[in-house]
């Protein structure tokens, strides 16, 4: 395998911090004029963030992340 092909797990993996930054950044979004359904999926998403920052600062980050997994 060459080292082109190979990826940093750290660099995909996200931290407890990284969620929560990005749970923010969904609240400030809502700052903005955007659609009600845009501001629902907002919400739902810094919720589910939030979340999963939860479960790893518990240690549960595999059973959340099962739970919050959408079919594709």
């Amino acid at each position: 395998m060459s080292g082109e092909n190979k990826q940093d797990v750290r660099k995909t993996v996200k931290t407890a911090e990284k969620y929560r930054e990005d749970a923010k950044r969904c609240r400030e979004l809502l700052d903005h004029p955007v659609e009600p359904e845009v501001r629902i999926q907002l919400r739902l998403w810094a919720a589910e963030l939030d979340d999963m920052a939860d479960a790893i600062e518990r240690g549960a980050e595999a059973s959340a992340r099962k739970e919050f997994a959408r079919p594709l």
